[in-house]
């Protein structure tokens, strides 16, 4: 699967990316997730996880 994303806001592009690439943030930033898994502490090649939301 491959997916772009195209965005614009008032933060610099290395911060977002810092912000998504670590999952154990998400809830953070997604207050509608309620737990993130993954296989690493950063998004890498290989690694595997899912994450929960509130709705359920």
């Amino acid at each position: 699967m491959q997916l772009t994303l195209r965005v614009t806001g008032p933060l610099p592009p290395v911060e977002v990316w810092e912000r998504y690439a670590l999952p154990a943030r998400w809830p953070q930033w997604g207050p509608y997730l309620r737990d993130v898994e993954l296989t690493a502490p950063r998004i890498v090649p290989g690694a595997r996880g899912g994450c929960g939301d509130r709705s359920g």
